[in-house]
């Protein structure tokens, strides 16, 4: 869940998002990023976003992914590396997944995944993949639809 992981989620991205955007603050080091942030937001300062922040709910915080996305896919190099340390942590807990299974290195193994933001934005799929793939481990992606959910994907997978 969301406090004790939650990677690759909206909230997650988000929440990396906001942390980057205080180190900028508490380091001195304004980034274009952490400037159009806050005017996304309509803040004039880190220390508004930060009251803001506590105030907001999972959901909330969340509604920051597509801000974070669209910046990313424009080029801004903070984003890109929002996205990909996201990115990256949700791999990481993919390949986990995997070695914790019955797998050897060499079997291809299917996945599946879901949610909003790796549902709606094929940018951030697009990254994910790249992160998955740099792990040298063969897989196979499996396509979901508002009717296929990971749980079902999954239940498909096992009966295979």
């Amino acid at each position: 869940g969301h406090l004790l992981g939650d990677e690759g989620s909206g909230y997650h991205l988000s929440l990396l998002a906001v942390q980057q955007v205080t180190m900028e603050a508490d380091d001195r080091q304004a980034t274009a990023f952490g400037q159009a942030l806050l005017a996304h937001l309509n803040l004039r300062s880190v220390f508004e976003l930060i009251d803001h922040f506590y105030q907001w709910d999972k959901a909330r915080v969340a509604k920051l992914a597509p801000f974070v996305l669209a910046q990313a896919e424009a080029g801004d190099p903070t984003a890109i590396g929002i996205v990909k340390k996201s990115a990256q942590g949700l791999a990481t807990k993919i390949i986990q997944a995997r070695r914790k299974g019955d797998w050897s290195d060499t079997d291809t193994v299917k996945i599946a995944v879901t949610g909003s933001v790796l549902e709606k934005n094929t940018y951030y799929r697009d990254i994910l993949k790249q992160a998955v793939m740099a792990a040298g481990l063969p897989f196979t992606y499996l396509p979901i639809t508002p009717t296929v959910s990971n749980a079902i994907a999954a239940v498909y997978d096992y009966q295979d």
